[in-house]
């Protein structure tokens, strides 16, 4: 039943990439070129705003070690909720974009934020087949609710915004069947924020990482078409993030029980090869992806989104380089280098800013300093990971090896 639970949790997460990959598509080819790039602009300027609002309350609710009463963490929640509603909303009337677009993009948030707390309540109870459950329901649930307001509905933000109420209403339909109330004080306000301020800080710089090519594109005068198309092909980014993640997830219970044995040679050894076959299939894929890239595009999303091969070969490096990152990303785990997760992340931020302001200085070209962005934050994350690494291994020496059962230690 675990093992259930558990792939039903990956099911769930990829799911939920793909539901949210399929309303792209449906702009792209029912609404436009320019309600598209409305959206991923939107969506651009909400997922930081948002990440900030949550202050990273699934985290610290599942690791804080003193208990305080869910509803602490709901209130918590709500008011977060409150201000990332209006950031969205101010940021997007005075950018131009539509009212009610605005508007149901900050409805879809709300209902990730409702149903993110309602995960961690459920998986708090180790309950993976039902966190898997509701997982796969959003996915799903959303995906079934996009296509069929599409159909029914002319007006893009419909669709987006009963994205929303799918969450919040999932949410509510899972209290129905209450969970077990563990040991816990009542308030606990100001521990609560104390321990989610290094978490959301974390999460917010990950959320730019993804977030300021799109930004970038906006700020450097390209307009709305750009984006779209920009954006639409940027979604190799995001599942390149979900393999990598998902290969990280499978890979650090075996590293840790390397280091714990004292085996680190065989710990590197094993990291390399995964490393350098990871590197292999990734450079494959991407002479494929730039070879066929702009066919590939232009029939998924339409004539209007075969970007140029110039543009998107950039693009492409950079998905190819991040799932042999996450390797490096679990030996730091596994050698218990927490911060440096933090620091990579803001690393990567900063080369992904410098790379793309130098190659708009250079070219002129908005969707140009967009792609070298992010490839500029791969390079980033890859080389500052690689000496964070090496300088683990130098200052920290393997956990000696257990002696064999009746032999003398």
């Amino acid at each position: 039943m675990r093992s259930l639970g558990r792939l039903l949790v990956i099911a769930g997460t990829f799911g939920t990439a793909v539901a949210q990959w399929a309303i792209v598509l449906i702009f792209t080819n029912v609404y436009g070129l320019q309600a598209a790039g409305e959206y991923i602009l939107l969506y651009a300027i909400a997922t930081p705003a948002f990440v900030a609002a949550q202050l990273g309350l699934r985290d610290v609710y599942l690791t804080l070690a003193q208990r305080f009463s869910r509803r602490s963490y709901v209130l918590l929640r709500l008011a977060g909720v409150v201000v990332g509603v209006a950031v969205l909303v101010a940021v997007g009337l005075a950018r131009g974009l539509p009212t009610d677009l605005t508007l149901a993009l900050a409805a879809m948030k709300v209902g990730e934020s409702a149903i993110d707390l309602r995960y961690a309540f459920v998986q708090s109870q180790h309950a993976m087949t039902r966190l898997g459950v509701l997982m796969v329901a959003y996915a799903g649930g959303m995906l079934v609710v996009v296509a069929g307001a599409t159909v029914l509905v002319g007006n893009p933000a419909v669709p987006v915004a009963l994205t929303g109420l799918l969450g919040v209403g999932l949410a509510l339909v899972d209290t129905l069947r209450p969970l077990a109330s563990p040991d816990a004080s009542p308030g606990g306000w100001g521990p609560i924020v104390r321990a989610a301020v290094p978490v959301t800080l974390a999460q917010l710089v990950f959320a730019l990482v993804s977030s300021t090519p799109v930004l970038l594109i906006e700020a450097l005068g390209g307009d709305r078409d750009t984006v779209a198309v920009y954006g639409a092909a940027a979604y190799l980014l995001i599942f390149a993030n979900l393999v990598g993640a998902s290969a990280q997830t499978l890979l650090v219970p075996g590293y840790r029980d390397l280091e714990a044995s004292g085996r680190r040679g065989d710990l590197l050894a094993s990291a390399r090869r995964t490393f350098l076959g990871l590197t292999a299939l990734a450079a494959v894929g991407a002479v494929a992806a730039i070879a066929l890239g702009p066919q590939v595009l232009a029939a998924v999303y339409g004539p209007d989104f075969a970007m140029e091969r110039v543009h998107l070969t950039p693009l492409v490096l950079a998905a190819a380089l991040i799932a042999p990152v996450y390797i490096l990303n679990a030996l730091l785990l596994v050698l218990n280098a927490y911060r440096a997760g933090t620091v990579s992340a803001l690393a990567t931020w900063l080369g992904l800013i410098a790379f793309g302001v130098l190659t708009h200085l250079l070219t002129g070209s908005p969707i140009l300093a967009a792609s070298w962005a992010a490839l500029g934050g791969s390079l980033t994350r890859l080389f500052v990971s690689s000496a964070m690494v090496a300088t683990r291994m130098r200052r920290t020496t393997p956990a000696p090896r257990p002696s064999p059962e009746g032999s003398p230690s």
